[in-house]
């Protein structure tokens, strides 16, 4: 229960973890011409470079189109998730400065990695926002499904970087096992590739997680149709990363200060 009130006063304390997760983003490109504006561009060359690559495996006209709209969509989903889990996994190593100098809650910590994520995954939304714009300048309402499963996709980082961070404190090998099992969950979950009907069916893609948080987003970014499973299976998985990373940072909280 006291970890539950620390967290509680952690997300409650905005101005701090705010304005620490903006100096974290604008770190990254302090002493730049552009700034945070790199992030877009580095983003649209990637989304160009991929477009132009797969652009002859699709059929002339609107199906190069909508595979545009498909990719710009898919590239910032997948960047946000893949950013929870590996800067999320060193969010209190990163913090080792403030937690041995400030008497703040530890999830402070937690939360500023997450905000800074999603500041970013905003910047990366520049890029298909224009290319929505040039697909389809019509809005359907349909695409307004993608804030609650961007609400999922924030609950899923939550507890995973709870549960992450703590371990990756301990056990230093976690953050380069992450990053080299990112690399691999890229290739196998549908980012850059559209599945088919009877690929959607297979085992290998229903039991891989980040199809399904990539689903709940990226579907009506798209102009697409959630199919109701994905729903639940990515809402279950929100939820029980969330539940099994409270119980592992409440566990190891009174020990993080020595592991960092």
């Amino acid at each position: 229960m006291t970890n539950l009130k620390e967290l509680y006063r952690a997300l409650a304390a905005w101005d701090v973890w705010w304005a620490i997760a903006m100096d974290d983003v604008l770190a990254r490109y302090r002493r730049t011409a552009l700034g945070p504006l790199w992030i877009v561009f580095a983003q649209a060359a990637f989304v160009a470079g991929l477009y132009i690559l797969h652009k002859s495996l699709f059929a002339a006209g609107g199906d190069q189109w909508r595979y545009l709209l498909y990719l710009s969509a898919s590239m910032p989903v997948w960047s946000l998730l893949s950013s929870l889990l590996l800067d999320g996994s060193t969010a209190l190593l990163r913090a080792k400065g403030f937690i041995e100098s400030y008497p703040l809650p530890m999830p402070i910590y937690i939360v500023r990695s997450i905000v800074a994520s999603f500041v970013m995954f905003l910047h990366m939304l520049l890029v298909y926002l224009v290319v929505l714009l040039i697909v389809r300048p019509t809005f359907e309402p349909s695409m307004l499904l993608a804030v609650p499963g961007l609400a999922i996709v924030m609950l899923f980082g939550l507890g995973i970087t709870l549960l992450l961070a703590p371990l990756s404190a301990r056990y230093r090998d976690v953050a380069p096992a992450l990053a080299a099992g990112m690399n691999l969950m890229f290739v196998l979950s549908p980012v850059f590739w559209k599945p088919t009907a009877e690929q959607k069916a297979q085992w290998l893609l229903q039991i891989n997680p980040f199809y399904h948080l990539l689903e709940v987003v990226r579907t009506p970014l798209s102009g697409g149709q959630i199919e109701p499973h994905n729903w639940g299976v990515a809402g279950g998985i929100a939820v029980v990363s969330l539940i099994a990373g409270v119980i592992v940072f409440g566990r190891t909280r009174s020990t993080i200060s020595y592991w960092i």
